[in-house]
């Protein structure tokens, strides 16, 4: 009986004491402070508890674009940077809205969720989308990316903001061309 009584405090001390882990750390509001004054309650001083630090195994990436995406940011800021804001890498949810009657069924939002596209295009004076523009490198011709694909196109059709797929980088003169023809398109 008397060990059931010792694992029950055992535990108690544990739960209590070293699952918590907090630190209790001492601030003199002023400056510099000596071994004396870490008596509690010793005036200028407060108490501050806080949880053991949340692990964020996080860094800052280097670069947002691959190398092709890159080049063909250049180009498409040559080409159109003083008429339209190009935002590269763009996720969907942030250029179309649903339907307040569908908005409820998480379907449909789990269906545009984490998709992004390469560039979007949008007007200066409205900051709204004008064209989305996809750079389709090889890894497009994979099965699951061609689903994705027409999907994103029938999306971005049905809400009326016109897609450019580029398949390598054109000179700027004709990604001017193509530009302008899906924009006064539509």
């Amino acid at each position: 009986m008397n060990w059931i009584f010792l694992l029950i405090l055992v535990i108690f001390i544990k739960i209590t004491f070293f699952n918590k882990k907090k630190r209790i750390r001492r601030k003199e509001k002023e400056g510099v402070f000596n071994e004396e004054d870490y008596e509690e309650g010793k005036e200028g001083f407060f108490i501050e508890e806080y949880e053991e630090e949340e692990v964020l195994p996080y860094f800052k990436k280097n670069y947002l674009l691959t190398r092709a995406e890159n080049s063909f940011f250049k180009i498409l800021e040559e080409v159109v940077g003083e008429q339209y804001y190009i935002f590269p890498q763009l996720s969907i949810d942030k250029l179309v809205l649903i339907e307040r009657s569908y908005s409820y069924n998480y379907s449909f939002r789990n269906r545009i969720n984490r998709k992004s596209v390469d560039f979007v295009l949008f007007d200066k004076q409205n900051i709204s989308p004008v064209l989305v523009i996809e750079l389709d490198d090889f890894t497009h011709e994979r099965e699951d990316r061609k689903e994705r694909d027409l999907f994103v196109n029938k999306l971005f059709n049905h809400c009326g903001v016109p897609i450019l797929r580029v398949d390598s980088i054109p000179k700027k003169e004709e990604l001017g061309i193509k530009i302008n023809t899906k924009i006064n398109n539509l």
